[in-house]
């Protein structure tokens, strides 16, 4: 992901894996670490294209600066959680979800359940799918 400048953000998983390499590029100012959350997020949900899609969703308020969501009932995470895994192509994203926001993926996977069958499902997802897209507030 690339910003103003010249810079380049690097995930923490980079950082682990080039830790020398990422020294030497943070002393001549060439990189910065995207986002505190970042240490906190599973591999999966930290790559430049995931990184973009949480920008979205801060920017739309679906989730804070934590990645953490903001005034979402269950359902709606739970929409948010499967939506998110399947642009990412994660195979566990009730496993996923749950470990990064602190919730039980039992839970999320009853939510997404019971959501399916509620008549606003469709309108949010197209919502959830705008904000991922264009970090549109809806």
């Amino acid at each position: 992901m690339n910003t103003n400048g010249g810079l380049r953000a690097v995930t923490a998983r980079e950082i682990r894996d080039n830790l020398e390499s990422f020294l030497s590029l943070a002393e001549q100012g060439k990189v910065f670490v995207c986002d505190d959350a970042v240490g906190s997020l599973p591999d999966s949900l930290c790559t430049p294209e995931a990184m973009k899609i949480w920008e979205r969703l801060k920017r739309a308020g679906w989730v804070g600066a934590d990645c953490h969501p903001v005034g979402l009932s269950y359902a709606h995470m739970a929409m948010l959680a499967m939506e998110f895994g399947n642009r990412m192509h994660i195979r566990c994203i009730w496993k996923t979800f749950g470990e990064c926001w602190g919730i039980k993926p039992e839970v999320l996977r009853s939510a997404y359940n019971r959501a399916l069958g509620q008549q606003q499902f469709c309108k949010v997802m197209e919502k959830i799918r705008k904000a991922m897209a264009f970090g549109v507030k809806s």
